[in-house]
């Protein structure tokens, strides 16, 4: 069939017949369709590391895991959790942020990571426009304020109240410097206009248990460890941190029902990659994290451990990101607060 396209001279002799080159174009775009979903298709052909930069049984790693149970199920990959704490989770990112950028390394964490730990550290190795993608938003959660029963509190104004009678005398725990409960903690003393010493626990949970052991006036907290002891009467919650008011907690008002109009802080958390990732892979974890997380088997599982799924898009989740970090920025420095 080769010799019919030469002349009689030897040399190559290509048909003018218009036929033949809308058929040559249809071939190479058929072709390169098959090849680029063929590359999508093909991802992940291997075990998926999902790295956690927090210890386990804290609220990320909860999130990593059902997000690694879902991916994995959809997939048909391993999605394994690999926890890496240190320093306020930096570590863990940074080893993401340093990692081949093909999908296989992953890292699930809150936005905090990246709207406030750059102003509490100098330098934590990472910046979020040049390290890192943005793949999907996955669940939030609000903080909330407990105190012990004993204390005969139960609004948030009666906690203002007493604050202001023991000026500087109250102590309220926090999980960590620069958590979203510490932020709140803070935001609260400016838009109160009280005082009273912060104490940052390691954790949620020890500053909860402090509630319980009566050694903190309040504490503000994630919700995981103290949706439980709430909803048992161990705990009274004063207020959440969210813009509405929490399923799991329905007689809880809102910071904005107490009387603060513009007090939203919430954990968001996220599933990111290393900067300069495909982005048919991008674009396939965001499409299945989604997917995933609309089932309701995910939902009630997040929210019975005190988050709410609440999918969003690559480009919403970087938005959030480059919204915030500004805010933030602009609290911790009025606040001066330092890492310790």
């Amino acid at each position: 069939m080769c010799c019919e396209l030469m002349d009689r001279r030897g040399q190559w002799a290509f048909p003018k017949s218009r036929f033949f080159l809308n058929s040559l174009i249809i071939s190479v775009i058929s072709s390169l369709c098959v090849l680029v979903f063929a590359q999508d298709r093909s991802y992940p052909n291997k075990p998926v590391k999902i790295i956690v930069p927090f210890a386990a049984a804290g609220p990320s790693d909860m999130i990593g895991r059902v997000v690694a149970s879902l991916l994995q199920d959809s997939l048909g990959q391993p999605f394994l959790v690999d926890n890496r704490p240190g320093a306020s989770g930096n570590v863990g990112a940074l080893q993401v942020a340093r990692a081949a950028p093909d999908g296989y390394t992953l890292l699930i964490t809150g936005t905090s990571q990246f709207t406030t730990n750059p102003w509490l550290y100098k330098n934590p190795g990472y910046e979020f426009l040049k390290d890192f993608t943005a793949i999907s938003q996955i669940a939030v959660a609000p903080s909330v304020f407990v105190v012990h029963p004993a204390s005969g509190l139960k609004t948030m104004r009666d906690f203002i109240t007493l604050a202001r009678s023991k000026a500087g005398q109250l102590n309220v725990g926090n999980s960590g410097v620069g958590s979203p409960p510490h932020i709140a903690s803070e935001l609260l003393k400016f838009e109160a206009g009280i005082q009273f010493a912060q104490l940052p626990y390691t954790g949620a949970s020890l500053a909860v248990q402090a509630v319980l052991g009566r050694t903190l006036d309040a504490s503000s907290t994630a919700l995981p460890p103290a949706q439980g002891l709430i909803e048992s009467g161990r705990l009274i919650a004063l207020a959440v941190t969210g813009s509405t008011r929490w399923a799991g907690l329905p007689n809880v008002p809102t910071m904005i029902e107490s009387g603060f109009p513009d007090f939203v802080v919430e954990s968001t958390f996220g599933l990111y990659g290393p900067a300069g990732m495909p982005a048919d892979i991008v674009q396939r974890l965001s499409r299945e994290t989604l997917l995933g997380l609309a089932k309701a088997e995910a939902k009630e599982r997040l929210l019975s451990a005190g988050f709410e799924a609440r999918a969003a898009s690559p480009e919403q989740l970087r938005n959030l990101i480059l919204t915030n970090a500004p805010k933030f920025k602009a609290l911790v420095e009025r606040a001066g607060i330092e890492m310790q």
